[in-house]
């Protein structure tokens, strides 16, 4: 439950500082990106659970389970290389069974500057981003907000003239299976 209020008072400090995701005009996505899949979420068993916790005004308001994970940028998705733009891109996607939404919280965000990084939703109508170094934090952790849909890509661009590309770690994938914006409150 910690999650939601993290991330809403994150979410507030996240700042983008420009850039797009590669190609972001061709709203195609390719075909070549890797996806990993969360679990189908037990809605039964949530709605029963919610239904007892809605009725009670100080229970923080469930909107999503969390799933741990460690997916990086060396143990997971693809790299492309752009020789034009002297760029690599980090690409992975992340599908979340009849998910309303989606969020994500880096475990290791630790990148150089003139680095990138994005969040962009299935359609490529919307994202999150680009983060950069200016984004860090002491703990080196980020938390990304909401995006709405049941697939989400992550994609990390680095300057490949830079010595070290960083660390970028997914520590938890929030799949949101009610609105946030829904609430108990009314």
């Amino acid at each position: 439950m910690l999650a939601i209020f993290s991330m809403i008072s994150t979410a507030q400090a996240q700042i983008s500082h420009g850039g797009s995701p590669s190609n972001w005009a061709n709203k195609q996505r390719s075909t070549d990106i890797p996806f990993v899949h969360t679990a189908e979420l037990n809605r039964t068993l949530l709605d029963a659970e919610d239904a007892v916790t809605d009725l009670y005004k100080e229970a923080p308001y469930r909107f999503g389970v969390e799933v741990e994970v460690n997916y990086t940028h060396e143990n997971s998705g693809r790299w492309i290389i752009d020789a034009d733009s002297n760029i690599a891109t980090w690409q992975l996607g992340i599908h979340c069974p009849n998910a309303a939404n989606i969020s994500l919280v880096l475990s290791q965000f630790d990148i150089p500057k003139g680095a990138l990084l994005f969040v962009w939703n299935k359609d490529r109508s919307a994202y999150l981003g680009g983060f950069n170094h200016s984004n860090m934090n002491e703990q080196k952790t980020l938390a990304i907000g909401l995006l709405e849909g049941d697939e989400i890509v992550i994609e990390y661009q680095v300057p490949m003239q830079v010595e070290n590309w960083g660390q970028i770690a997914i520590g938890q994938i929030v799949h949101g299976y009610r609105p946030i914006l829904e609430s108990h409150f009314e």
